[in-house]
């Protein structure tokens, strides 16, 4: 039963049909504060420039990270020369960690690490290394000269989402975010309806783009992780971070003054995080990583391509007695994330017949 079942009679109404208007809600709210001028707590900070996000955070003897993306789709790393940047001034170290980088950012809420080891590449832009310089302008520089070896297997990779429909397989229920869900018999119900609309629909794929890029300072006090970082679930996320390094709740400490902007994609942690953890462990100074802005495109969370059919069967009035909607969607290989493109259909449409897959 879905929630406008629940609530609504069991024979369907005038109201059902909307082709009458209805009463706006929006001057009923339990805060009554829709549409009221209310000014932002921190507005006249973030206006005036005294809003200090990460980037901005000064620490002594701080340096520079720069991530170190794949250039091909899929392989193995099998190289990484550090011996190709000693001669570029100011490069401190080649930093890599196989095993404990972040192949891929995490999901909200999740209080696990996302998928760690980067010896393997899934896909273009993954982060394999960070070079840490003294200034932000030579870890660029390194990071653009580092000389990669790789085991090429990108003929091998799947970058044509139509062709790669025949592999679709069902979403992990219990991992996943869409739940599958059937009440009667849709197809049934749709045939035998007098009105109806069957269409697929193509979505693609869509990049989260923040005016703050992903960003996080790392740097230790003793054994105790103190991260100055974007994201928008602090308590969630510093779950994440103790997973991904083994480390205990009083080891980590995540601050988060301001967030500029996230949309979602900043909601669990990305690979620069962890990656900033690691260098300053290693080279004993703070770290600070700041995504450019083709690796947030590349290597964060995003809104997945999608093709959706969506079938609707009606009476002569209009009032829906069928509903189907079916999503396919791509992630990369063992992860259960599953774009939640019909989250909402479950509870919005009414119809003994409904499916949602």
């Amino acid at each position: 039963m879905s929630l406008l079942d629940s609530v609504l009679p069991a024979e369907p109404t005038n109201k059902e049909k909307m082709d009458k208007p209805v009463e706006t809600l929006f001057g009923k709210t339990a805060s009554n504060l829709v549409g009221k001028p209310i000014n932002r707590v921190e507005g006249s900070l973030k206006v005036s420039g005294q809003a200090h996000y990460s980037a901005e955070i000064q620490l002594d003897n701080k340096v520079y990270g720069v991530l170190v993306g794949s250039t091909v789709a899929k392989g193995k790393v099998e190289k990484i020369d550090s011996d190709s940047i000693a001669h570029i001034p100011g490069i401190i170290k080649v930093v890599t960690d196989p095993k404990r980088f972040l192949r891929n950012s995490q999901q909200g809420t999740e209080t696990e690490a996302p998928t760690q080891g980067v010896s393997e590449v899934f896909y273009h832009g993954e982060p394999i290394a960070v070079v840490v310089a003294e200034t932000f302008e030579a870890a660029t520089e390194g990071a653009k000269a580092l000389k990669v070896t790789y085991k090429d297997e990108t003929d091998q990779a799947a970058l044509d989402f139509t062709k790669e429909l025949p592999n679709a397989h069902e979403v992990n229920e219990k991992k996943g975010s869409d739940k599958n869900a059937k009440h009667g018999d849709p197809e049934q119900g749709l045939a035998d309806s007098a009105v109806t609309l069957d269409r697929l629909y193509h979505t693609p794929s869509q990049s989260n783009s923040p005016m703050e890029p992903h960003v996080t300072l790392a740097h230790w006090e003793d054994d105790k992780l103190v991260l100055y970082t974007s994201n928008q679930m602090i308590a969630s996320c510093k779950q994440q971070v103790m997973d991904a390094l083994d480390l205990k709740k009083d080891q980590v400490e995540l601050i988060s003054y301001y967030v500029g902007g996230g949309f979602g994609s900043k909601l669990g942690i990305a690979p620069e995080s962890i990656a900033a953890a690691i260098a300053s462990k290693e080279v004993g100074r703070p770290v600070l990583i700041t995504m450019t802005r083709p690796q947030v495109m590349e290597a964060t969370v995003r809104r997945s391509n999608t093709r959706q059919r969506i079938a609707i069967g009606c009476n002569e009035e209009g009032i829906i007695n069928t509903f189907i909607h079916d999503t396919t969607t791509s992630n990369l290989p063992g992860e259960a994330f599953f774009e939640p493109t019909a989250l909402s259909t479950h509870f919005l449409y009414r119809g003994e017949n409904r499916r949602v897959s």
